[in-house]
């Protein structure tokens, strides 16, 4: 019986040590190149479903009112948290969405 709790015990401490490494940060970026501008939209939970095998959508042209810049999307520690806690069921994204930064220039003559 004793052999039999300690190994209990054992595996317990295992899953508890590996809580952090489940709940590990996401992050992935999407440049085009265009130069940054500001920030247009910044969403700390954003849903996305099984372990983001359907990811969180947020539409970066319609925000930007055009080009955007960059999409950064990651998932923070507490999202990850929320994830394991739903079995990867609802696992939450925080996305931002950095527009294009005006055209420079704007209408000049030719003279």
């Amino acid at each position: 019986m004793h052999r039999h709790s300690a190994c209990r015990a054992l595996a317990s401490l295992a899953l508890i040590a590996l809580l952090p490494v489940m709940a590990a940060c996401f992050h992935s970026i999407v440049d085009t190149g265009l130069t940054p501008g500001a920030v247009g939209y910044h969403g700390k939970w954003e849903t996305a479903w099984l372990v983001g095998l359907i990811p969180a959508e947020v539409d970066a042209e319609a925000v930007c009112e055009g080009p955007w810049a960059r999409v950064e999307t990651q998932q923070s520690f507490l999202n990850g948290l929320v994830s394991i806690l739903t079995i990867g069921i609802y696992s939450p994204h925080e996305v931002e969405v950095v527009c294009a930064a005006p055209a420079a220039g704007g209408d000049s003559d030719g003279g």
